[in-house]
C-alpha cells in the first residue's frame, strides 16, 4: 500500500526537521539608541541632575556612596598590598582592577566624550549605560519647549523612553559584586541596593525637599 512507505518516509524526516529547528539561531537582541551612545561622564550629568526639585542625584552620588572612591581606593596602601600579593604592580594601571574601578574602561576611545573623567571612578553610567543620547534628547525636548538647559533641570517630571537610558539590574551590581574580587564579601542585592539608589528624577517632588526613593522605578514610556 502506498500509505505505509509514506508514512515511514515522514517518521524518517521528522528526527530532521526537529534539528533544523533546534539549531536555529536565536535572534539578536533588539538594537536600541543607546547602543551607539558615548560615555560623557558624571560631570555631564550633573548640569541636570543635581537641583532638588530632580531629587539631586549627582550629589547623592558623590557624598552618600563610595563609587566616585573606587578610583582613588586604589592607590590607598591597603589595594597595593592586596595587589602585590596578586602580582599587581600598580592597581590603577591594571585591566582586571580598572574593569570595575573606573567606568567604561576598555570601551573604545570613540566611544569616550572629553568631558569624561575616568579618575572620577565608578560613575552614573556605569549603573545607567553610555548618556549622550539621553542628555541628547533631553536638550531637544527643553529647546522644542522654548526651555533652555537650567530651565530643563528645573522640571519636576519628565517622560522618558525606555531605551533612551538603561536602568541598572541586579545583573550589572553582580558584574563587579562578585567573588572573582580578591576583598569579595557577601553581597546580597536588596540590602545593598537602598545604599546607593538615588531618588528618581521622574517622581514629582517639591522643589525644596529630595527624599531618597530607595531602589529605583522603571522609567514612564512616553515621547
Amino acid at each position: 500500500m502506498p500509505v505505509k512507505p509514506l508514512a515511514c518516509l515522514i517518521a524518517a524526516a521528522l528526527p530532521c526537521l526537529a534539528l533544523a529547528f533546534a539549531q536555529e539561531p536565536a535572534p539578536a537582541p533588539k538594537k536600541t539608541p543607546q547602543d551607539d551612545a558615548s560615555y560623557i561622564g558624571a560631570v555631564s550629568c550633573r548640569s541636570c541632575h543635581r537641583s532638588k526639585a530632580k531629587g539631586e542625584q549627582y550629589v547623592h552620588w558623590s557624598t552618600k556612596t563610595p563609587h566616585p572612591n573606587a578610583y582613588d581606593t586604589l592607590a590607598s596602601e591597603k589595594s597595593k598590598e592586596v595587589a602585590a600579593k596578586l602580582g599587581v604592580a600598580d592597581p590603577q594601571k591594571d585591566p582586571a582592577c580598572l574593569r570595575c574601578h573606573a567606568t567604561a574602561f576598555g570601551v573604545d576611545a570613540k566611544k569616550i566624550e572629553k568631558s569624561f573623567k575616568p579618575e572620577m571612578g565608578v560613575q552614573c553610567e556605569s549603573c545607567h549605560g553610555p548618556g549622550s543620547y539621553h542628555k541628547e534628547q533631553r536638550l531637544k525636548a527643553a529647546a522644542a519647549k522654548g526651555a533652555d538647559a537650567a530651565q530643563a533641570a528645573s522640571n519636576t517630571t519628565l517622560d522618558i523612553p525606555k531605551d533612551e537610558i538603561r536602568l541598572p539590574t541586579e545583573a550589572v551590581c553582580r558584574s563587579c559584586h562578585n567573588q572573582d574580587s580578591p576583598t569579595y564579601k557577601p553581597y546580597e542585592h536588596k540590602e545593598f541596593l537602598p545604599k546607593v539608589a538615588h531618588p528618581n528624577p521622574q517622581r514629582k517632588r517639591a522643589a525644596e525637599a529630595a527624599p531618597a526613593d530607595g531602589a529605583p522605578q522603571a522609567p514612564k514610556t512616553g515621547g
